[in-house]
């Protein structure tokens, strides 16, 4: 799933945040299934949360990154250190965040 369009979500805007945590939940049960396919398991629970829930959410979010991208050799930057009620640092990741599903979705040849 392309997460594009998340990258635009405004700050604040809480119902678009929850949709995003909808797709990005969506595109990470994608990487999984794409991965089983080339006979790699990644054995993450879902629903995966939302971070104003769950504090380790970012660590968490970022190690699910690093294990779905170790077989694919795609560099995963730290997606863990953001403050998201920063307005900047939340643009920042947002736009970071949906560059990086990018990258796995090209690797693992997802085009939607």
């Amino acid at each position: 799933m392309n997460l594009d369009a998340s990258a635009d979500i405004p700050f604040e805007d809480e119902e678009g945040f929850m949709d995003f945590l909808g797709q990005n939940e969506i595109a990470h049960a994608g990487f999984a299934q794409a991965l089983a396919q080339r006979g790699y398991v990644v054995s993450w629970p879902q629903p995966f949360g939302n971070p104003g829930e769950f504090p380790d959410w970012l660590n968490d979010h970022w190690q699910r990154h690093i294990d779905e991208c170790s077989t694919l050799g795609v560099a995963v930057p730290d997606i863990s250190a953001v403050d998201l009620q920063n307005k900047e640092q939340y643009l920042d990741w947002m736009l970071l965040h949906a560059q990086l599903h990018a990258l796995q979705n090209t690797a693992l040849g997802i085009t939607s």
